[in-house]
């Protein structure tokens, strides 16, 4: 069995473990993400470390995560903004999660792009997935979004406040936060959010993910 199988499967008992988002269709797909991300870092330096146990345990279990936060907060996304995406690792699993959702990711850096949007057409997500090259808050959104994300490019609370300004009503922004941070499920900006959940990543006690959901239909 290759070593992205071998990663795979450790993500889906992982998952299943922690009762996170999991279907044996998205095996396939993940695995082209993990082969393309090995080809295009022998070039360039897409993440800090390419291995598939690396990816799945910093990248793609975070993202499930996220999943898991929107599906208590009853969210079922048909637009999603990961902003700020990196090599859009998380994006191109939130497109295999939200199988109706158009995924639009924002990453200025070219290389990081071209790499996105190869990927995506090759986990068979292309035609759901937009790549635009720009940066938030420079760049204005023509429409509002159900779910917005972004990882490790602000910090919590200023993502907050940029992510809110992207959300449809009832939207969910989902925040990559530290565990003993004083932003809590219940503590930023009481009053203005109609609802909130938080979840840690599992084998990393020290990450949470906090969705809060605007108010809205």
């Amino acid at each position: 069995m290759s070593e992205e199988q071998d990663a795979i499967d450790e993500l889906k008992n992982t998952a299943l473990a922690a009762r996170l988002p999991w279907r044996d269709s998205w095996r396939a797909p993940l695995g082209h993400m993990m082969t393309w991300l090995a080809r295009f870092s022998a070039r360039t330096n897409l993440v800090g470390n390419h291995t598939p146990r690396v990816v799945v345990s910093e990248h793609i279990v975070e993202t499930l995560v996220v999943a898991a936060v929107c599906e208590r907060l009853g969210l079922q996304p048909r637009s999603i903004v990961d902003v700020g995406a990196g090599a859009g690792l998380e994006a191109l699993t939130l497109a295999l999660w939200a199988e109706q959702a158009q995924v639009t990711v924002i990453e200025p850096r070219r290389k990081r792009s071209d790499f996105i949007e190869l990927v995506a057409d090759a986990m068979g997500v292309g035609k759901r997935v937009t790549v635009i090259r720009d940066t938030v808050p420079a760049w204005r959104p023509p429409t509002r979004f159900d779910l917005a994300t972004s990882r490790a490019t602000f910090d919590p609370e200023t993502w907050l406040a940029h992510g809110r300004n992207l959300l449809a009503p009832g939207g969910v922004v989902a925040v990559h936060d530290a565990a003993n941070r004083a932003l809590g499920p219940n503590d930023a900006q009481p009053g203005e959010w109609a609802s909130s959940a938080f979840m840690a990543v599992p084998h990393r006690p020290a990450h949470r993910i906090v969705g809060y959901r605007q108010f809205g239909p």
